[in-house]
């Protein structure tokens, strides 16, 4: 699931916010040691994406802007390194 904000003014300015969360678990086992082993990070990225869109035709005006911005990046974050013998 990728949550998401989005708000617009009659079609002339849009404003999105998105946050994207990544969970990753690697799990590794071995037979000789007898033991499986759990490695999880985390990471959230927040990316703005905002759009101006002015059209007025009788004054010759036809602009259309995108930016894209970066809110916040966690980076990958450790949660939990565990191992458990069998």
């Amino acid at each position: 699931m990728i949550p998401g904000l989005q708000f617009q003014v009659n079609n002339v300015f849009t404003y999105q916010l998105t946050a994207t969360p990544a969970l990753d678990i690697a799990l590794e086992g071995s037979w000789a040691a007898k033991e499986i082993c759990s490695n999880t990070t985390a990471q959230v990225v927040l990316l703005a994406h905002s759009e101006l869109k002015i059209d007025i035709d009788f004054l010759h005006i036809h602009e259309d802007k995108v930016w894209d911005k970066t809110i916040y990046d966690s980076g990958v974050l450790p949660l939990e390194s565990k191992c458990i013998q069998f």
